[in-house]
Parts: C-alpha cells; structure tokens; sequence
C-alpha cells in the first residue's frame, strides 16, 4: 500500500472520529478482499472505501463514484 493510500485512510479515519464514530478496524482483509475502514455509529457497522486524488487533471474525486456503491 502507498504511503499516499495510508495518509487518506487515515485522514478519513480522523474525520469519521471527529463526528462521532468508533474505528472498529483499517485495512481489513477476509478472503482476498479488503475494506480500508470499518466503523461503528450507535449499532450500525459501516464499511468505507477510501480514495482520493492528488490533483483535478482526471476530474473531480466525485466523479469516479459508481452508482453500485
């Protein structure tokens, strides 16, 4: 992993703990796939894919976010 992957994981840790949810775990693995955080908001388990950019040259991050997420 990056090290540029780790800092956004992270960075979206803090932000996550910051309004109040609990990082149950990072970089998660189970059978050849991972998860980069696993979270918890009262009794609901939230799993989040974390990515990020470094510039606009490709468009705006929100732009790369499918529909069957």
């Amino acid at each position: 992993m990056s090290e540029f992957k780790k800092k956004t994981i992270e960075a979206a840790a803090k932000f996550l703990t910051c309004r109040g949810y609990d990082i149950l775990d990072k970089s998660w693995e189970s059978e050849g796939s991972r998860i980069d955080l696993v979270a918890q908001d009262g009794e609901t388990i939230v799993f989040c894919d974390v990515d990020a950019r470094k510039g606009t040259d490709k468009g705006m991050p929100v732009t790369s976010i499918e529909g069957s997420r």
